[in-house]
């Protein structure tokens, strides 16, 4: 429901926490495991970090409820890492979303020009991808009959669409990025730089393709025009969609120079680019634009060094407890090993891949960035588990 309904992140993550306080008697007296522990360390304290707004020592962001968001998130990791969450239900889950994003993605394109959901076209074209990803992965599970995976396919295929249809050009930078996470479906170094180097020249093959599509090819050629015209106007052209990003990153990282410690807090970095605007170092149009379009930028001028580092804290952590080693594999049969991979890998995707959408994006800056975050990884992390506890019983 995460793209396809209004509020169907928010919708998702209810039915999870209820489901959890409902089933406090099954799981409260269940040992938690070490990987369970960091990971609910991890959440409570992002949630502590993000709630503060860093404009003092004590101060709290009034209008952001992360504490909320990842407290509920840790709530719901606790629970399903005892109950579990059965492993078809995220698939069909992966299914039923890819599928409703591409049906809204070519309503709103015919429509209204560009699909968003019910977010932004950014945030939608993003988390789209990543679903594609996904429902790509899945799809290799040669113990799946052989209809389920190919409407995994067809699922991914329905989510690249929706990206296609939401023109969010920064996002498309992934592409490059999954076949270096593909290549970990094989153990074997060589075989994993041939699958490497095939996959890299069927994304650029793919990628030429798709520029040849008039829209598409129109928005690339925008892209180039407007970069081109913002170095060569110096800064004149920041009021358009490239310029005014360009301008904002060097607005923003300015801003950090300032203070860069614990750079300008939340309140604090409005007042700054009012003044840099004021004595003419920036233009005005970037008093309303409501941040840089860009989270490591973002970070470093309303909290400094201290926020980039909490920020690469965020996505190492969730990586380095989804990332598949040799070791972690034995934790299951070998009759779940591919199974359990793909698991690992779609769950390593997500850090990975918000990395890279927030190079041109503020991922975290609206709730369904967190919600998709939290909620994602609570889910992969669950199934991980019901598959390690099989060999536990057996």
């Amino acid at each position: 429901m995460c793209l396809s309904l209004p509020g169907g992140y928010s919708v998702g993550a209810l039915v999870a926490v209820l489901a959890a306080l409902c089933a406090i008697p099954t799981w409260r007296k269940k040992k938690i495991d070490a990987d369970t522990k960091w990971f609910l360390f991890f959440f409570l304290a992002v949630g502590l970090l993000w709630s503060h707004s860093f404009d003092g020592w004590w101060t709290w962001s009034s209008n952001n409820d992360a504490g909320l968001r990842y407290g509920l998130g840790a709530l719901c990791l606790v629970a399903s890492s005892s109950i579990f969450i059965n492993t078809r239900f995220l698939r069909w889950g992966l299914i039923v979303g890819a599928l409703g994003a591409a049906v809204l993605a070519i309503f709103q394109h015919q429509t209204v020009g560009r699909a968003e959901g019910f977010t932004n076209a950014i945030r939608f074209g993003d988390i789209a991808l990543s679903i594609a990803f996904a429902c790509a992965c899945f799809a290799t599970l040669r113990n799946r009959p052989t209809w389920e995976r190919s409407l995994l396919v067809v699922a991914a295929m329905a989510a690249c669409l929706a990206s296609l249809l939401s023109m969010s050009r920064g996002g498309w930078l992934v592409l490059a990025v999954f076949p270096m996470l593909w290549i970990l479906f094989v153990e074997e170094v060589q075989t994993r730089i041939k699958l490497g180097g095939s996959l890299m020249v069927g994304v650029v093959l793919v990628c030429w393709v798709a520029f040849q599509v008039p829209v598409v090819e129109t928005r690339v050629q925008t892209a180039l025009e407007q970069t081109q015209r913002y170095w060569e106007d110096g800064g004149e052209q920041a009021q358009t969609s490239v310029g005014a990003r360009l301008e904002h990153w060097r607005l923003s990282w300015r801003l950090g120079l300032d203070k860069p410690l614990t750079g300008w807090g939340d309140k604090g970095v409005k007042e700054g680019k009012r003044a840099y605007v004021e004595r003419g170092d920036a233009h005005p149009y970037m008093l309303e634009m409501a941040h840089s379009h860009n989270e490591f930028l973002e970070m470093w001028s309303r909290r400094g060094a201290l926020g980039v580092l909490m920020l690469l804290g965020i996505y190492a952590v969730p990586a380095f407890i989804f990332y598949p080693t040799r070791q972690r594999l034995t934790k299951v049969a070998s009759q779940d090993r591919q199974h359990y991979l793909a698991l690992r890998i779609v769950g390593l995707s997500l850090p990975v891949c918000y990395v890279v959408y927030g190079l041109t994006e503020t991922f975290f800056d609206l709730s369904i960035g967190h919600m998709f975050y939290i909620f994602s990884m609570v889910f992969f992390f669950s199934a991980m588990k019901s598959l390690e506890m099989k060999v536990k019983n057996a």
